[in-house]
C-alpha cells in the first residue's frame, strides 16, 4: 500500500521552524485546498496527482522518497 509520511515532514519542519504550522499556513504556501492537506496528514489519499506531490516536496524541501513510501505491512 502506498502511504505518505507528510505528518512527519510537517513535525519536522514545525521543530527547524520553532512553531507550529497550521493546515491552513501549507494550504496557502502551496496553493493546495485545506480539505486536500488534511487528506494527506490523515493518510487517506487514494489518488496520487504529479502537481500535488511536486508542489509539497517543494514545501518540505523533501525528494519523492521523502514523502511517499510502500507499506508491505498492509499487503
Amino acid at each position: 500500500m502506498l502511504r505518505n509520511r507528510f505528518l512527519l515532514l510537517m513535525t519536522e519542519k514545525e521543530r527547524r521552524l520553532g512553531r507550529n504550522i497550521t493546515y491552513s499556513e501549507i494550504a496557502k504556501e502551496t496553493g493546495l485546498s485545506v480539505g486536500v492537506i488534511s487528506r494527506w496528514v490523515k493518510n487517506e489519499v487514494d489518488r496520487f496527482d504529479g502537481p500535488v506531490i511536486e508542489k509539497l516536496c517543494q514545501y518540505f524541501e523533501c525528494d519523492l522518497s521523502d514523502l511517499l513510501y510502500i507499506d508491505r505491512s498492509q499487503e
